[in-house]
């Protein structure tokens, strides 16, 4: 799911490339191959080359610019792009291959969750895929293989499998990712974006601090939440309804490297102490926390859970998919990779 995730993202970078739809190069009806006829389609192929853009972005010097003419690993970036395209596509057979010997179900709720993950991709982005050649069909087949990918992980990591992974080891990474807290918060741009400044930016900064003071002091968390939202609210020109008020939505948990906060704030959350009361800001934000046991709620831990299992082995396991891809004997349609390549994505 995690790869997926990339892939969605990768829409928004499209503009740095150039068309695949434009001229043909022999026989490209298929990318990879199996020896019992199992294929990689040009669609799918399609979609494996924005996962490997994106994944890209984040290994370049200038993250602002393409990566094609930068160097990854010593390699240009396109070279880099479209090898790792062809490595994920091997990697969809090896692991369709692995989820029958296995004896793993495609069950309705697999079903289900592919299909969400294609329709949130293809409901934003669905006319760029078309444009170069990525069907929703197509679409669905590369998230039915990335549902098949995270049931095999869970079986092989997850209780009782074979490699599973020590609950202490889970709850330790766990804590070292994670951290609970309830905020207040204020957004300190208005409605055109623009950072609020003077006394405007220092009224919602003294009635954050009055709040914080509050709850140092012992108040009750909801009650002083409730009157700041109200009165937030009619700041920003909306209505707070307070019998939508839910004491359990209030607690976040805040994933290190996940988050939309700056990295100062982020920083400064996690090194506080359970308890803590603070207030923090940067150009764009203000922000009273109350920091808590990230176990407070068992179930904090199991939402996260695949997530955790994953920083702990992902690379592990991905080294055993290229294994079991190398064992496969696949053929790669060499007419094909040379012609659906990064530079001719739009």
């Amino acid at each position: 799911m995690k790869a997926f995730k990339k892939v969605l993202a990768l829409a928004l970078a499209a503009l740095f490339l150039v068309s695949v739809a434009s001229c043909s190069a022999g026989d490209v009806s298929y990318v990879v191959r199996t020896q019992d006829g199992a294929e990689v389609t040009p669609g799918m192929y399609v979609g494996y080359l924005m996962d490997a853009y994106m994944e890209s972005l984040s290994l370049v010097e200038d993250t602002s610019s393409s990566p094609i003419g930068q160097t990854i690993d010593g390699t240009d970036g396109g070279t880099w792009i479209n090898n790792r395209a062809l490595q994920n596509a091997k990697r969809y057979l090896a692991v369709s291959k692995k989820f029958d010997e296995m004896g793993l179900a495609f069950d309705a709720a697999a079903e289900e969750t592919a299909k969400s993950l294609a329709d949130n991709v293809w409901n934003t982005y669905g006319s760029l895929y078309e444009e170069n050649g990525c069907s929703y069909n197509s679409l669905l087949l590369v998230a039915e293989g990335t549902t098949k990918s995270n049931m095999i992980f869970e079986k092989l990591y997850g209780k009782d499998g074979e490699r599973e992974i020590p609950e202490s080891d889970i709850i330790a990474q766990f804590e070292e990712d994670y951290v609970e807290v309830r905020g207040l918060v204020a957004t300190l741009t208005n409605s055109s974006g623009a950072a609020l400044e003077g006394e405007e930016r220092q009224e919602y900064i003294d009635k954050l601090g009055e709040c914080a003071q509050r709850l140092q002091n012992g108040e009750d968390f909801d009650t002083v939440s409730k009157e700041y939202q109200k009165w937030y609210a009619e700041k920003k020109g909306y209505t707070f309804d307070e019998s939508a008020y839910s004491s359990e939505e209030q607690y976040t948990l805040l994933n290190k490297t996940g988050s939309s906060l700056s990295t100062s704030m982020v920083d400064d959350i996690f090194a506080a102490n359970v308890g803590d009361v603070k207030l923090i800001s940067d150009a764009s934000m203000a922000m009273v926390y109350v920091k808590n046991d990230v176990h407070r709620d068992p179930a904090q831990l199991e939402s996260v859970r695949l997530n955790v299992m994953h920083t702990l082995k992902n690379d592990e396991y991905l080294s055993l998919t290229d294994t079991w891809a190398e064992e496969m004997n696949l053929t790669v349609n060499e007419n094909a990779f040379g012609y659906y390549t990064a530079q001719k994505i739009h």
